[in-house]
């Protein structure tokens, strides 16, 4: 079950599903991953993952969960956001949003800047089905915002890159991935305070230019 350290509002080590690769295909740009558990149950694994060197760095941070079905009517406005102030230790945690979320108004970002191709080195999907790649902003938006408020990742400049992914693995369960950079062309742009397991390393992947980030704020 992992060593269950409370870190805002997940859970390292909590669960092994969704179930994902961590020996296929593994080389030495897959730095490690981490199961854990949001604060309302849902299950997740997080893997970092970087190449290049100098101004050619990249470095980036993907989380897969079961599929919520996020759909444009319910974040067009509005999004969630949770209210931190009122939980003073895991101890006040019921494992629910109700009790702990408001709703406010949409933050200020624009939309997108503008569009990069990244090598792909997720280890986590392999052997899933890749169903798409969402292209809805306030769905993408809605996500990266989901995994800040969540503590999986904080981001240390203006810049906010994501991805979102659909998959569907091998006893059929939907799930979603989402990508975020923490390092770009050598920038620092967030970062990721989740203890990690190390990958077992089976051999150099070649990487595929298949992945395109859009970078949002």
């Amino acid at each position: 079950m992992g060593k269950n350290v409370f870190e805002g509002w997940h859970i390292e080590g909590y669960k092994d599903f969704p179930v994902c690769n961590h020996t296929k295909d593994i080389g030495p740009e897959n730095i490690g991953y981490q199961t854990g558990m949001f604060c309302d149950g849902l299950p997740f694994e997080v893997e970092i993952y970087e190449y290049g060197q100098g101004e050619n760095h990249m470095k980036e941070l993907a989380v897969i969960m079961p599929d919520i079905y996020v759909e444009e009517d319910d974040v067009d406005d509005y999004d969630y956001v949770f209210d931190h102030a009122e939980i003073e230790d895991s101890e006040d945690l019921d494992w629910g949003y109700n009790e702990y979320y408001e709703k406010v108004p949409k933050s200020n970002v624009e939309g997108f800047r503008y569009e990069m191709t990244l090598k792909e080195y997720s280890a986590l999907p392999i052997g899933m089905v890749l169903r798409g790649q969402e292209d809805s902003f306030p769905i993408i938006s809605w996500y990266q915002e989901f995994i800040e408020e969540m503590g999986i990742v904080t981001y240390t400049s203006d810049i906010r890159s994501c991805s979102v992914f659909y998959y569907t693995d091998i006893n059929g369960n939907d799930l979603v991935q989402v990508r975020t950079g923490l390092v770009s062309n050598g920038k620092e742009e967030a970062i990721c305070g989740i203890t990690l397991n190390k990958f077992p390393i089976k051999g150099i992947r070649t990487g595929n230019s298949s992945a395109k980030f859009k970078v949002i704020k």
